[in-house]
C-alpha cells in the first residue's frame, strides 16, 4: 500500500510539473505564412544543392551543395554565400563576381535539390526524429509524418521552439483545441522543434 503512495505522489508530482513547464510559454495563436518554394522567392540553406552555369563555359559550370556554413565553392571566384539568398539574388552575385574575370558574364542559377528545409519531431511520438520537407507542413501533418502520439502522451502541451531572429522562442500549441477548430494549425518553419510531452 505504501508504494502505490508513493508512486501516485511521483506521478502527480511530475504531472504539475510538466503543467508548469508549458504553462510558462505563451499559447501560440496565429497560423503564420507559409514557406514561399517558388523559384525566385526560397531562400537558399545548408544542404541545398543548386546549379551554377556559364554560358558556353562548362569548365565553370557545376553542381554544388551549399556547405554547413552557407558557403559554396566555385572556380574562379572561390567561396561565395549561398544562404540567406534566393536565387535571383545569388545569379546577381555570382555575376559580379564572374564579372572581374570574365567579359559580359551570363551566369544562371537554378535550385536543384532542397535539402535544407528540415523540422525536429521529439518525445512522446511514436516515430521521433529530422524529417525534411519540400513543401508547407502544419503541426497536424507534423505529428501525422512522426506516426502519431505514443502511448501517455498529451496532446495539449506541446512545445514549439522556434528561432526568431537568432533568438530561441518557445510557444505552447494545443493539439486538441486545432483538431476542434479552436486553434488555427500553425505553419511549421525550417528548423522548428515540436517537444511532444
Amino acid at each position: 500500500m505504501k508504494k502505490f503512495v508513493c508512486w501516485s505522489l511521483i506521478l502527480l508530482l511530475l504531472g504539475s510539473l510538466t503543467a508548469c513547464v508549458t504553462a510558462d510559454f505563451p499559447e501560440i495563436t496565429d497560423a503564420g505564412a507559409p514557406m514561399n518554394f517558388a523559384k525566385d522567392q526560397y531562400v537558399i540553406g545548408p544542404e541545398d544543392v543548386i546549379r551554377v552555369e556559364i554560358w558556353r563555359d562548362k569548365t565553370l559550370s557545376r553542381e554544388v551543395a551549399v556547405r554547413p556554413d552557407g558557403y559554396i565553392s566555385l572556380p574562379l571566384v572561390g567561396d561565395v554565400k549561398a544562404a540567406g539568398l534566393n536565387v535571383k539574388q545569388l545569379t546577381k552575385v555570382l555575376t559580379e563576381k564572374y564579372a572581374n574575370y570574365l567579359e559580359a558574364p551570363n551566369v544562371s542559377v537554378s535550385l536543384v535539390a532542397i535539402n535544407s528545409f528540415k523540422i525536429f519531431i521529439v518525445g512522446k511520438v511514436n516515430q521521433p526524429g529530422a524529417f525534411p520537407v519540400r513543401s508547407n507542413i502544419t503541426v497536424l501533418q507534423a505529428i501525422s509524418m512522426a506516426g502519431g502520439f505514443a502511448e501517455w502522451a498529451s496532446p495539449d502541451k506541446i512545445i514549439l521552439v522556434r528561432q526568431e531572429n537568432g533568438v530561441e522562442k518557445r510557444y505552447r500549441v494545443d493539439y486538441n483545441k486545432i483538431i476542434a477548430g479552436k486553434a488555427p494549425d500553425i505553419y511549421l518553419q525550417r528548423n522548428d522543434r515540436l517537444i511532444v510531452q
